[in-house]
């Protein structure tokens, strides 16, 4: 039950605060509808139950006994976010439009 409590909480902020999800599937809902955008939200709730389900196997606990495995981590993280940023400013507001929505793979991993 102790362990119960953290991992309840978790997943209440992880699903109420606001997310590049939430602007992702705005966007997408512009553009396709909710028929066309009904797909990608349960996609990335099935993400987000994956991410949890493997933090709940013991992620953190790879992590704590692994800190090399956290800092490699943190470095990529970073490095992906500097592509992101790199790749925002060479793009052009003509550009937003998406010509379909994303697919199962890109919606659950983002």
């Amino acid at each position: 039950m102790t362990q119960l409590l953290p991992l309840m909480r978790y997943c209440f902020v992880m699903s109420s605060t606001p997310s590049p999800n939430n602007v992702m599937l705005t966007a997408s809902g512009a553009n396709f509808g909710y028929r066309g955008t009904l797909l990608q939200i349960l996609d990335i709730n099935a993400g987000g139950f994956v991410q949890t389900y493997v933090t709940c196997l013991g992620l953190g606990a790879l992590f704590v006994a692994l800190p090399m495995l956290k800092a490699t981590l943190h470095v990529a993280g970073a490095m992906y976010l500097l592509f992101l940023a790199w790749k925002l400013t060479g793009a052009s507001v003509c550009e937003a439009q998406m010509p379909r929505p994303v697919s199962f793979v890109q919606s659950a991993a983002f």
